[in-house]
């Protein structure tokens, strides 16, 4: 019956809902099917706003699931207090486009979807037995596998024909419509680092499923196998962040291996599959490098362009302080040129979204009509103020916190996967909103605290 209770003569209205309810996927499923389609949104040319049939969607049928019974909701203090945060931080950004005469700039139709989740979603998933945390992390797992998968093969064939210089024509026709550049390497979109976050979370999935003892042989295998695939596509994106990232999942995944073998000895999925994943991707580096190298580098414009990339890192291009030295003008400008000039209410509770404008002014090269400081709390002190940014703090403080809270309950996938988001929107969008995948983990790291809290999960060790 879908998990739905009985109900004593329950109404016409009651039962028809009830009926509806059942042709929507379970609770945990809908979430995780959602939000691999919002983290697929970072790697894949699809308009922001093309997002809003699918959150319909997924709002719709957990309105019907709750309002027809489904689920029964008790409000707990943390549920409240989380549900009380996302709105504060809604409402401080409605008031900013309100105190600008209600215009709306490119940046705020882009956050559009993120502000209907965090405003929809913490009230739809409130209180503590709304879904099986541990059931919706290991779902959230494989949906995002099979997503950056797809991806991965997809990006692949698409560098290997850049090498040849030839474009895909049906990829050409989509950037052209939207106008926007073919992008380089595997990246399938100009962003490179939050096409990078997206395969990175599925270097996690695929890592975790290659390793879990509960999942099917042949899933744990094609698990594996995907591993180097996905890892070459952070590795040939261009991203200086996925390197990064790159690089500290494998040295977090040569800790867990380390561990499994000195301390879990009598693990030996846990000892197979930790050196399985530390050979894959080392394997997936070096026949990256192996292929630069006898291709030649000078003689390949992508591998040449990727290599320049790679030298800021290393020193051997400027330095890694002059390649972020554009987050940091930006900050500086802000922080110095800005925000001195606003009046004391100002400062208190923020302008407006005009600072879009003073951005691209100052900062032409990179966007000529909108820029933004990269910090989502600078951009909260521009649109409301120290008490918006404070909600905003809150927010991210409050979710890390859960962070390690969870990372006891669900294991290290759902502890680096929360990180990974929280480090590259610090540093990278305009607002919590900007990126929707990030505002609906932050959403489902409260609900599942919430959860574990109230049903006392035990530690899920797979």
């Amino acid at each position: 019956m879908n998990g739905i209770p009985m109900v004593q003569n329950p109404s016409v209205e009651v039962r028809f809902l009830a009926n509806v309810a059942r042709l929507f996927p379970g609770r945990e499923t809908l979430l995780a099917a959602f939000f691999a389609l919002l983290l697929a949104k970072m790697a894949l040319p699809i308009p922001a706003l093309a997002l809003y049939v699918p959150t319909a969607f997924v709002i719709g049928a957990l309105f019907v699931q709750r309002a027809s019974g489904a689920v029964q909701h008790e409000p707990s203090r943390r549920s409240v207090l989380a549900m009380l945060l996302f709105f504060a931080t809604v409402a401080f950004y409605l008031a900013g486009i309100l105190k600008g005469g209600g215009v709306l700039y490119q940046n705020n139709r882009v956050d559009s979807v993120g502000l209907v989740i965090a405003a929809t979603l913490p009230w739809l998933l409130g209180g503590p037995a709304r879904a099986d945390t541990a059931l919706l992390w290991l779902k959230l797992q494989k949906w995002v596998w099979l997503a950056c998968v797809g991806i991965s093969v997809l990006s692949i064939i698409k560098f290997v024909a850049l090498l040849n210089g030839q474009e895909i024509p049906f990829l050409s026709f989509i950037y052209q419509l939207d106008g926007r550049d073919y992008p380089g390497g595997t990246a399938l979109t100009t962003d490179y680092n939050f096409y990078s976050l997206c395969l990175l979370v599925g270097v996690l999935s695929a890592a975790r499923l290659a390793t879990d003892a509960a999942s099917p042989r042949l899933l744990r295998f094609l698990s594996a196998v995907s591993l180097p695939v996905i890892s070459a596509s952070v590795l040939f994106a261009g991203s200086r962040r996925g390197w990064v990232g790159l690089a500290v999942l494998a040295i977090a995944g040569a800790a867990v291996y380390a561990k499994r073998v000195l301390i879990d000895r009598g693990n030996p999925v846990g000892r197979n599959g930790g050196l399985l994943i530390a050979l894959l991707l080392a394997g997936s580096v070096a026949l990256g490098g192996m292929y630069a190298t006898l291709q030649g580098v000078d003689g390949l414009g992508e591998i040449e362009r990727l290599w320049t990339r790679f030298g800021t890192i290393t020193g051997e291009v400027g330095t890694f302080d002059e390649s972020f030295g554009s987050r940091i003008d930006s900050w500086d400008f802000g922080l110095k040129e800005i925000i001195p000039r606003y009046s004391a209410v100002e400062v208190a509770f923020g302008r407006d979204f005009s600072y879009l404008k003073r951005y691209a002014r100052e900062f032409p090269i990179y966007y000529p009509t909108e820029y933004y400081p990269h910090n989502p709390i600078i951009s909260a002190i521009h649109y409301s103020g120290l008490f918006g940014a404070a909600a905003v703090m809150l927010l991210l403080i409050s979710s890390a916190i859960y962070v390690l809270h969870l990372s006891r309950k669900l294991g290290l996938f759902a502890f680096l996967t929360c990180v990974l988001f929280l480090t590259f929107n610090f540093v990278s969008n305009n607002s919590i909103f900007s990126a929707p995948a990030f505002i609906a983990i932050l959403v489902l790291v409260q609900v599942s605290e919430t959860v574990s809290r109230a049903e006392g999960l035990e530690p899920v060790s797979r």
